[in-house]
């Protein structure tokens, strides 16, 4: 067995003893490659964003420079030079994306929203009413032991209740989309970071 290798993952299950998993688990450690300075994923990452920010390689060009393999041409009708097409390229994908309006809303799509809301509306009106009987009450000298107070009307309550409902799960939905929106802000550079390793 190489040092990389990873025992056979499509074995039935009653074949996989302690054994194949510690040979699995070290094959994946050993192919990962933590070490620092080793990684290729790294350092090719970092030729990317040198790419992004204009530098470039001539071991990249090599097709250009030696196109036969031999030795490097000496006498170039013209220098190789750098033209800037990927930053900004990458730079208004970013722009874009910050520049879009971020108006969405929660909506509650349950089919018990509209029970919840009726019966909060019966209650409010309801309410309205126990104090506007309250208030004859008292108005005709009867002791009710609740004072009274000033109430609109029953159809003004319904036009301000449907004004004014919002569905508890709506908000709580809504604070957590603002929360992923902050969230998403500082998300700004990895998403560049992952725009330029494409």
């Amino acid at each position: 067995m190489s040092d990389h290798s990873i025992p056979n993952q499509a074995l039935p299950i009653t074949q996989k003893d302690e054994a194949w998993e510690r040979q699995s688990v070290e094959g994946y450690i050993k192919r990962a490659n933590f070490r620092v300075g080793t990684n290729s994923y790294k350092k090719e990452l970092s030729k990317l964003y040198d790419y992004y920010n204009g530098v470039t390689y001539d071991e990249d060009y090599q097709y250009v420079l030696k196109p036969y393999g031999g030795k490097e041409r000496q006498n170039f009708p013209a220098e190789l030079r750098t033209y800037p097409l990927i930053k900004p390229a990458v730079d208004l994908l970013i722009g874009e994306k910050l520049k879009r309006p971020f108006n969405f809303s929660c909506i509650i799509t349950n089919p018990d929203v509209i029970t919840i809301k009726e019966e909060a509306k019966k209650e409010a009106i309801l309410e309205n009413m126990y104090q506007w009987f309250i208030n004859r009450l008292n108005d005709s000298g009867f002791e009710t032991g609740v004072e009274s107070e000033e109430v609109e009307l029953p159809e003004h309550v319904e036009q301000i209740f449907e004004r004014n409902w919002k569905d508890h799960r709506a908000i709580i939905a809504q604070n957590a989309l603002g929360i992923l929106c902050l969230i998403s802000i500082g998300m700004r550079n990895i998403r560049k970071g992952s725009l330029i390793s494409w």
